[in-house]
This record gives structure tokens, C-alpha cells and sequence, in this order.
């Protein structure tokens, strides 16, 4: 029953029926937002960790580059006459050292990311080397291909590199697989922190490089600034995204550590707007709700209150100014109304005309009554005065006479329309006094 009243009130008030439809496109509007919200966090979301992917991926091609490119120089030590003539022939060894030695510097100034390069024999003993100086515990005889070491620290103590150790075949010898020793070159991690820095993620996204060993390799500048990170993660680490590639050449991989909260990072601006244009939005449905009470609503319930005032007021008419619309709707009305004044008026003319017409024609019948009143009466009392006057009866003589003029003064009522009930009631009295006169007091009559 609550329902129905409610369902009966809205289909009866124009009003509600426009708040309920306000409401309606406000439900919309919200719900519009809120999706659109929805989705722009979804999308932010999913094109920062695309970023992340992207730029994992971007090291990783940096990084091969890098490996690619050392190879190359590796090769080209490995394989160059002098490093060859140097292995083959160990009596001419002291001559060939300065011509080696400029060999391995040029090869190390080449590239900043290698820090010393050395040449090893099948016996492990190093033959020459240039750079920083490090010790070596891999045995030549283990090295068939290219191998990426674990941490090896200098001699010093104070730097932390990695070795790449890459065999040296005699390709003249006609055993093909016949090793000469190895060549090591010492790879400087500072480089790949450089690679780390160049790009950016998020503002406050934590980067690292680590060995197989699960070992620190290098970390960007803002996980550098953070030392306490990675001691506190297992306290924080669901605050974090975490994405990691891996290199497949020597098993390093790369740790992206991105804070959920900036993976919307860029959406404040949108959602400034978007909350702008939901406050934008329901002003206009504010402005429109109003314009249309002010100009369609009110109007409408003034006109009704005029409609049910003007059954008492008639002559009331309706002011409204407005060309609109709703004006030429309050003008018709005091058109309409003006019209049913005048058919009023119109009509009372014609119902006092008829009525005018109805009496004159009753005053005519009247008179025509009048002008026809029984003369026999008249003819039959004139007889019975005469009796009485030869009888000299003159009392009864006097009072028949004078019922008789009051008889006929009251009867044709002097010309007026309308007489009083004594005069009636005394035109009567005279009526009865002349009959009883006549007939001897044989009528009587009682008022």
C-alpha cells in the first residue's frame, strides 16, 4: 500500500515526476563517474606496470648489448696475431710483452665497462694483465666456453667485479679443440647502475641487479638513498608490485620494486577533472531543477490555485508577464474566462428579456381576466341594494354597498401586480358579506 501511495503521488504531481527524472540522470552521472573512475585507475594501473615490464625489458636488452659487446672484444684479444704469436712462442715472450700489453690497454680503454683484462695459460698462471688487479680461482682447464663468474673482489679489497672467462682455441692446430689458456675480462658493475638511473618508472620505484647467487650487483639511485629497503621488506613488500626479469646469459636478474600507490601515479589531474566535470554536471541539473520550477512548475500550480480562487472571484484575472509558453497558457485562460463573463452576461440578458416578455404577457392575461370579470355578479348585487333600499333596510344597505366597492377595489387590485394578504383575506370578508346578505346568512366562512 506504501508503494502505491507513492507510485499514485508521483503519477499525480508534475513536480516529483521531473525530481524523480533530476534523480534519475543523477544516478546516471554517478554512475558514469564512478566507472569511468573505475576504468581510468584499471588503465593506469595496467599502462604503469606495461612501463615496468617495458623498461625491465629495456635493461635487459642494455645488458645483452653490453655482454654482446664484450664478447666481441674477447674474441678480438683471443684471436689477435700478437695475443696468438704470444701463447705459440714462449721464448720471444719477453719481447712481444710491451706489444701485448698495448694490445690488452687499447682493448680496455674501448669499453668503460670492463675494469681489467688478463691472460691465463693451462697451468692457471697469468701471463699478463692489465687494469685492476684481481685474483683468479677458475682453472683454465674448466673453461670450454664462455663463463660469467661470481663476485670476485680486487686485490684491495674495495671494488666488487665480475669475471668473464673466455677460452682461447689454436684454430692453426689441426686439432681444432686444442686450448692455449683463457682470457679474462673483469666487468665493472658501476656501468650497469648507470643503466639503472637512466630510466624511471615511478617516482619512488626500487631497482636492483642480482647475481645467482643472489648477490647485490647494483641498485638505482633512490633504492641506494633507501639501505634499510630491503632489510624491512618482509614487513612492507604487499605495499610493492614486484616484477622481475631474468637474463638468460648469465643468470642475473633484475628486481623492480614499484609502491602500489604510485601505479595511478598521473591519475590525480584526470581525477581532478573528472571531479570537476561531476560537480560541473550536477550544478547544471541544480540550475535546470530550478529553471524549471521557477519557469514551468510554479506557473503551472499558480495557474491551478487561479482556477480553483477564480470559482469565487470572477472577476480575478491572472498577471503574468512571460511571453513564453506558460504566458500565452495564462492569457488564454483570461481570454476564455473574459469570453464566459460576457456569454454570462449574454445569457442574463436573454433570461431577463424572456422573463420581462413572460411577465407582461401574465399582466396582459390579468388584465384580460379583469376586463372579463362576470358582469351577472355585479348585475345580481346591484338587484339586492335595490331591494333593500325599497325595503329601507339602509344599514344593510350601507354595508353591502361598501363590500361591494371594497370587493371590487381589492378584485382589480387598483392596476397593481401584486396585493397584500389582509387585503386579500379583507377581499374575501366582502365577498362572504354580500352573499350572506343576498342569502340570508346561509354562508359562512372561516380564516
Amino acid at each position: 500500500d506504501t508503494v502505491q501511495n507513492i507510485m499514485k503521488k508521483i503519477r499525480e504531481n508534475l513536480f516529483i515526476q521531473f525530481l524523480s527524472f533530476i534523480l534519475l540522470l543523477l544516478l546516471i552521472v554517478t554512475t558514469v563517474f564512478t566507472m569511468n573512475q573505475y576504468n581510468a585507475k584499471k588503465i593506469t594501473r595496467n599502462n604503469t606496470l606495461q612501463l615496468n615490464e617495458n623498461v625491465l625489458t629495456q635493461l635487459i636488452g642494455k645488458m645483452d648489448e653490453m655482454f654482446i659487446s664484450m664478447q666481441n672484444l674477447m674474441s678480438s684479444v683471443a684471436y689477435n696475431p700478437v695475443v696468438y704469436a704470444y701463447y705459440k712462442e714462449e721464448e720471444k715472450r719477453p719481447l712481444m710483452q710491451d706489444d701485448l700489453k698495448d694490445v690488452l690497454i687499447n682493448t680496455l680503454i674501448t669499453d668503460d665497462y670492463i675494469s681489467g683484462i688478463e691472460l691465463y695459460n693451462m697451468e692457471g698462471n697469468k701471463l699478463l694483465g692489465v687494469g685492476k688487479k684481481y685474483t683468479s680461482t677458475v682453472s683454465p682447464e674448466d673453461i670450454n666456453t664462455i663463463v660469467y663468474s661470481e663476485q670476485i673482489l680486487s686485490d684491495d679489497g674495495d671494488n666488487v667485479k665480475y669475471a668473464i672467462y673466455y677460452p682461447i682455441y689454436d684454430l692453426k692446430n689441426v686439432q681444432y679443440f686444442t686450448k692455449l689458456g683463457i682470457c679474462v675480462f673483469y666487468l665493472s658493475v658501476e656501468n650497469i647502475t648507470d643503466f639503472l638511473n637512466e630510466v624511471r618508472i615511478t617516482d619512488h620505484t626500487y631497482l636492483y641487479v642480482i647475481d645467482k647467487e643472489l648477490n647485490l650487483l647494483a641498485q638505482n639511485s633512490i633504492a641506494k638513498e633507501d639501505q634499510d629497503f630491503l632489510q624491512n621488506l618482509e614487513k612492507i613488500k604487499d605495499r610493492y608490485y614486484v616484477s622481475e626479469m631474468k637474463i638468460d646469459r648469465n643468470g642475473w636478474t633484475i628486481i623492480s620494486y614499484v609502491p602500489i600507490t604510485e601505479l595511478l601515479q598521473g591519475l590525480d589531474f584526470l581525477n581532478k577533472e573528472m571531479k570537476m566535470l561531476y560537480i560541473f554536471s550536477i550544478g547544471i541539473l541544480v540550475l535546470l531543477v530550478y529553471f524549471c520550477y521557477k519557469a514551468v512548475i510554479n506557473p503551472l500550480h499558480q495557474i491551478d490555485l487561479f482556477v480553483k480562487r477564480n470559482s469565487t472571484h470572477t472577476d480575478e484575472r491572472m498577471d503574468y508577464k512571460s511571453r513564453n509558453e506558460i504566458g500565452t497558457l495564462a492569457r488564454n485562460l483570461n481570454r476564455m474566462l473574459d469570453e464566459r463573463d460576457t456569454m454570462n452576461r449574454e445569457i442574463q440578458d436573454s433570461q431577463k428579456k424572456i422573463y420581462e416578455t413572460q411577465l407582461a404577457k401574465k399582466q396582459m392575461e390579468i388584465l384580460a381576466y379583469r376586463n372579463q370579470i362576470n358582469p351577472h355578479f355585479l348585475y345580481n348585487t346591484l338587484d339586492a341594494i335595490s331591494a333593500l333600499a325599497l325595503m329601507e333596510e339602509n344599514e344593510k344597505c350601507f354595508q353591502m354597498i361598501q363590500a361591494l366597492g371594497n370587493f371590487y377595489k381589492n378584485s382589480l387590485n387598483s392596476g397593481l401586480d401584486y396585493i397584500s394578504v389582509e387585503d386579500e383575506i379583507g377581499c374575501i370578508e366582502s365577498y362572504i358579506t354580500i352573499l350572506n346578505t343576498r342569502y340570508e346568512k346561509q354562508i359562512s366562512g372561516t380564516l
